[in-house]
């Protein structure tokens, strides 16, 4: 089961490195390269993310209802990270703020 659960990991890891395009991954932190890997296009997905690492009294911003797909993080500073997905025909901005391996703050800084 431990083997299943760190291939699926670093599977899906690899798959965002190679086509989220761009960024800061060897930079993050193992718990952002997972979230960032879980966000593959339905708002199921980005909840189920949210559910595995953010801490339970967090405004989302309605994260969770947004099909967000191809995360880019575009910077980092300490321990929170701005990325970019895409959501539609439009692309989403956050930043999404990391306390021993929990978010603790999500910023939406809207579309694009």
């Amino acid at each position: 089961m431990f083997r299943t659960i760190n291939f699926l990991i670093v599977t899906g890891t690899m798959i965002c490195l190679f086509s989220c395009g761009g960024g800061l991954k060897k930079e993050l932190s193992p718990e952002m390269k997972d979230f960032t890997s879980m966000l593959k296009g339905t708002s199921s997905d980005v909840s189920q993310a949210l559910a595995k690492y953010a801490v339970d009294s967090l405004k989302t911003n309605d994260m969770g209802m947004y099909d967000l797909k191809s995360p880019n993080v575009k910077a980092k500073e300490g321990d929170c990270y701005t990325f970019e997905a895409n959501s539609g025909a439009t692309v989403r901005t956050y930043k999404i703020f990391w306390t021993g391996g929990k978010i603790v703050k999500i910023d939406d800084l809207g579309m694009k």
